[in-house]
Formats: C-alpha cells, structure tokens, sequence
C-alpha cells in the first residue's frame, strides 16, 4: 500500500520557517479545511466524494494496527521493491512523492 506519511508532513511542518507552515501542513494532510461546504451540491460532493483521507498514518503506528489485525512480514516499501511481480504493472513514482510505502501479508 502507498499512503501519505504523517511523519514526513510533520517533519515538513517543523522545518517549514514560514508564517504559512500551518496552513500548509493543513492543507497537505487534508487534517482541515478552508472552506465549508453551502450549497447542496457541495455539500453532496463533501459528503460522498471520498476526496479525503479519514486518518493520518506514519510506519510505527500502522505496523502496530496491521499487526494487530494478523498481518505478517510487515515492510516498509520503497518504489519498485515489491516481491509481487503485478505491482511493475500498476506503480507510478510520482505516487510515492512523500508518502509511505508498505508490504505486508495475510
């Protein structure tokens, strides 16, 4: 699986000197919003979209949960590295700009 990382957003946040770091890290985490949804037709988007992740992750805490849920052979993975030949076929680099890659199976 391939999903942003919270580490490395946090880890942006904190070296980000900038007045707008916190807007920024918002934004890039989708942690928050700028706008509220008024009309009907956003608020159907807002709510049936699916634009927007529901949680944040980094690798500790989503080794814990996978294994937790019976999962084994829990990797951090890197693009391109994968033991499964069908990944070749689907991967994209620009995918993992800044996210976390994992291997796991069940």
């Amino acid at each position: 699986m391939v999903l942003p990382d919270l580490e490395h957003s946090i880890n942006r946040y904190i070296s980000n000197q900038s007045s707008a770091a916190a807007m920024e890290f918002m934004e890039e985490t989708s942690l928050g919003r700028k706008y509220r949804a008024r009309s009907l037709m956003e608020m159907i988007r807002s709510r049936f979209g699916n634009s927007q992740h529901l949680w944040m992750w980094d690798y500790k805490s989503l080794t814990k949960e996978l294994d937790d849920c019976g999962f084994v052979k829990i990797r951090r993975a890197q693009f391109g590295d994968s033991s499964e030949p069908m990944f070749k076929d689907v991967e994209d680099s620009d995918r993992w700009e800044g996210c976390l890659g994992v291997e796991c199976r069940k």
